[in-house]
């Protein structure tokens, strides 16, 4: 069961995910400095046709040097694989057979060339949307202009020398090679990369977080918390699963364990439980034990208790003034679906204007299973329609009356304005106009629904129609775990994506039951 469970869960962080790259960590660092020296005596095939300006290539494993694409390319289909470069680059060669990751098997490992102000045009190299697509080592020695293609705007990648990293090449991406030297790049494919995620996704592990299941019955919120960033929220990792705290010792240097009766937030002074332990493990703290968690430190295993405070959650009265949701919607093969009767989704923030702006959509389905949401929704959305004497022009605006009217409805209301939130694509991709715009000509109805409960509720709105629609954190988040097992958010999902299957087609925003952030088209 445990091990099925880790499977899942690496398979829902790489697939039909809301990411273009996942970093990785190899057993050895990669020699930067001495890869480009072994390179620069390496002859390189022109690769790529018309898609690049400047692009060539060499094989490290595959059929030969010069075949640098794929062996349907040249007609073969039983292709037989070698090293190929073992006396021209045997340190390349070396370090691949060796020192990068244990048990990966090669398909294909080349060593791509983009010249001095060389262009590789905007495509995708694959039909499914997975973070498994490639691997790729960032070589420069010049970091390129690496733009993501998303709707409304790019996303530029943070390339730098030795990065190595998952690639989802699902996704529209086109290189921009703007300095006066050749830049190289390393792409590997493998075989049965499936069997190899548990130890790619580890690979970044500074420590162990961890569950001992201890007895418990129900270990779905202790999972939940031991995958997340300090507040729980997404899926960044993967939780060791023992019987026993003393299993998850016997293994690890440092750890983050929480027995599998863990539920609620947890708190040491004012510090949420995992920015506590961050600060403790920096000041290389003795074993902290409780019987509810452990931070282990097995340089200091006596154990020491401390003081901490659970504090159980309730959003019942939260509103939103913005959009939390990342709404920056890479472009790929399947955005050749253009048009859209319907966008559905929380009646909460701006998650209808932006994505009605993005997909040129004024059909507007807002959801709760609050009522008062609803009507907060509605309300300020008819202010600007109606009652508002002044011409919209700032967002600032609609901060101050979204405000107004939620506290209205006793509401506590969260203006989320930081440069690393999800505001900032709000702001970037849509101009107050663009906004108003979708506000005034928008046609809005709203509907009361426990989308867990019975999400059959939507099968009159999507059946036969072109639908968009935006679950947010539904799914993921952990009051879900409070009232509902793993097992009966699968079932509800299942059932969920049964009902987009009556739609023409159906593009889905949203987290699964694992915290992922994910991007459907069904």
């Amino acid at each position: 069961m445990k091990q099925k469970l880790i499977k899942e869960i690496s398979k829902s962080m790489m697939t039909n995910v809301h990411s273009s790259t996942y970093n990785i960590t190899p057993n050895k660092p990669i020699p930067v400095e001495e890869f480009l020296e072994e390179i620069e005596n390496l002859n390189f095939y022109e690769h790529g046709g018309d898609r690049g300006n400047g692009w060539s290539a060499v094989t490290l494993y595959g059929m030969d040097e010069e075949k640098t694409d794929h062996p349907s390319k040249y007609g073969i289909t039983k292709p037989i694989l070698k090293w190929c470069l073992e006396e021209k680059a045997p340190l390349l060669t070396k370090y691949f057979k060796n020192n990068f990751f244990d048990g990966l098997k090669y398909k294909r490992i080349r060593i791509m060339r983009l010249d001095p102000n060389g262009v590789i045009r905007p495509h995708s190299d694959n039909y499914n949307n997975s973070l498994y697509n490639a691997l790729n080592v960032e070589l420069g020695p010049k970091t390129p202009k690496w733009s993501m293609l998303v709707k409304g705007s790019t996303q530029n990648l943070h390339l730098y020398p030795g990065r190595v990293y998952l690639f989802n090449n699902y996704f529209y991406h086109t290189v921009m090679n703007e300095s006066d030297q050749y830049r190289y790049q390393i792409i590997v494919h493998l075989d049965h990369i499936e069997n190899s995620l548990e130890t790619l996704i580890r690979s970044n592990e500074s420590y162990a977080k961890g569950v001992y299941i201890n007895n418990s019955e129900n270990i779905d919120s202790a999972i939940w918390w031991s995958t997340g960033k300090p507040r729980g929220t997404g899926c960044i990792n993967l939780p060791y699963i023992k019987n026993t705290l003393q299993e998850l010792k016997d293994n690890h240097r440092w750890g983050f364990f929480l027995s599998g009766n863990f539920k609620y937030k947890t708190y040491i002074d004012d510090d949420i439980l995992l920015d506590a332990f961050e600060k403790w493990k920096k000041s290389n703290g003795q074993t902290i034990e409780t019987n509810y968690f452990c931070f282990w430190n097995s340089k200091k295993p006596d154990p020491i208790k401390v003081k901490y405070e659970i504090r159980a959650y309730n959003d019942s009265n939260d509103y939103w003034t913005y959009t939390t949701d990342t709404f920056c919607e890479f472009v790929s093969p399947d955005s050749k679906n253009t048009q859209f009767d319907l966008i559905i989704g929380p009646s909460t923030g701006t998650n209808h204007e932006h994505l009605g702006v993005l997909f040129n959509c004024n059909n507007f389905l807002a959801y709760n299973y609050k009522h008062q949401s609803n009507i907060v929704h509605k309300e300020i959305r008819d202010f600007f329609r109606f009652k508002s004497e002044k011409e919209f022009n700032a967002w600032e605006e609609w901060e101050k009356r979204s405000e107004l009217i939620g506290k209205t409805y006793m509401k506590d209301v969260h203006t989320t304005v930081e440069a690393l939130s999800p505001t900032r694509r709000f702001f970037n991709n849509i101009t107050p106009f663009d906004f108003i715009d979708k506000i005034y000509y928008g046609k809005y109805e709203y509907m009361i629904i426990d989308l867990v409960k019975n999400p059959e509720q939507l099968i009159p709105y999507v059946t036969d129609k072109r639908i968009i629609f935006n679950a947010s954190n539904i799914y993921g988040y952990i009051d879900m775990l409070n009232h509902y097992s793993l097992n009966e958010l699968k079932d509800s999902w299942d059932r969920l994506m049964n009902v987009f299957s009556k739609s023409k087609y159906t593009y889905f925003i949203g987290e699964d039951y694992y915290k992922v952030n994910k991007r459907l088209w069904i």
